[in-house]
C-alpha cells in the first residue's frame, strides 16, 4: 500500500467485499459511471451493464461462495487491488483485480473456477 490513495483503495475494496451480500443498487454505488468490469463472459461497462452482470452473480454465484468464502491474498498498490480468494469447494480459486480513482472503482477484473 502506498500512502493516502493506497488507504483509500483498500478502503474501497473492503466496502466492495462488504456490499455484496446488499444488493445491486449498493454495489453500484462503489463503480464509477463509466466502469468497466472484465469477465470471462465478456465486457460490462457503465452502471447499466454492470448492474446486469450483477443480477446474474448475486442470483447464481454469490450463494455459492457465502457459505465458504476464503480470501487467501489481498494486494494494494496505489489505486491497484489484487484478491485471490477460494469458496471451496464449488470455487477452488478466483481472483479479482480492481483500479479505484477518488474512491470509485473504475475498472474491475474478475474470474473465477467453478466445480461442478
Amino acid at each position: 500500500m502506498t500512502g493516502a490513495r493506497g488507504k483509500n483503495t483498500e478502503l474501497a475494496v473492503r466496502n466492495y467485499l462488504k456490499t455484496l451480500g446488499q444488493g445491486v443498487e449498493s454495489i453500484l454505488a462503489l463503480y464509477a459511471q463509466d466502469a468497466i468490469l472484465l469477465t470471462p463472459k465478456g465486457p460490462f461497462q457503465g452502471q447499466e451493464a454492470i448492474a446486469a452482470f450483477y443480477e446474474e452473480f448475486l442470483r447464481d454465484t454469490l450463494p455459492l461462495l457465502a457459505s465458504s468464502y476464503s480470501l487467501i491474498r489481498f494486494d494494494v498498490v496505489v489505486e491497484a487491488a489484487y484478491l485471490n480468494w477460494s469458496a471451496e469447494p464449488s470455487i477452488p480459486s478466483g481472483s479479482d483485480t480492481f483500479l479505484v480513482h477518488e474512491g470509485f472503482i473504475v475498472l474491475h477484473t474478475t474470474h473465477l473456477h467453478l466445480v461442478n
